[in-house]
């Protein structure tokens, strides 16, 4: 199957805070932040988008055929280049998800699986995982990290909640 190339201007953004409580800034992504060499870049505020839900945390979200395969936070950076590869996009449910610190790292693909897959196919999980997990080591900072097919993707410490859209965008220097 020929791979093919999406034109980072052919997705739609979305800014709120979840997929069904957010307003289309696809407009103003286009206008404002599309580089001279086709790339997005820019700073997710509510400088660029308003405040449309006033006193809660706000993220934008890139949307592909009607899936969102990325979503920035509010006041990080968003970079895509200027086409992506149709390639790049998998199922959440083809990560590994491992739980650990100082080389004791546990496999906790079926516990996340089993108890932070959402109706609607993403995962939401909110720390302190020890509870959910265990402590593999006591009184030491664990991370969580994910992987795709044996490369690392991601990764949070144990207190942070954590959000994976159902399908995402490998970054680029993977290769499927």
């Amino acid at each position: 199957m020929p791979q093919t190339k999406i034109p980072v201007t052919s997705l739609e953004f979305f800014f709120g805070i979840d997929k069904y409580n957010s307003v289309d800034v696809t407009p103003i992504v286009l206008e404002k932040f599309v580089t001279k060499f086709g790339e997005i870049f820019l700073k997710v505020s509510i400088n660029h988008f308003g405040d449309p839900y006033e006193g809660h945390v706000k993220m934008l979200y890139c949307v592909y055929q009607g899936n969102v395969i990325k979503t920035v936070g509010e006041n990080a950076y968003l970079y895509l280049p200027s086409e992506i590869q149709n390639n790049k996009f998998v199922n959440n449910n083809e990560l590994e998800f491992f739980y650990g610190a100082n080389g004791i790292v546990y496999n906790v693909t079926s516990v996340v699986l089993q108890n932070c897959l959402l109706p609607d196919g993403n995962i939401a999980m909110v720390g302190n995982y020890n509870d959910l997990f265990g402590d593999p080591i006591f009184g030491v900072e664990k991370i969580l990290y994910w992987s795709y097919k044996g490369h690392q993707i991601g990764q949070v410490n144990e207190n942070q909640d954590l959000f994976i859209n159902k399908i995402i965008m490998l970054p680029s220097h993977i290769e499927i």
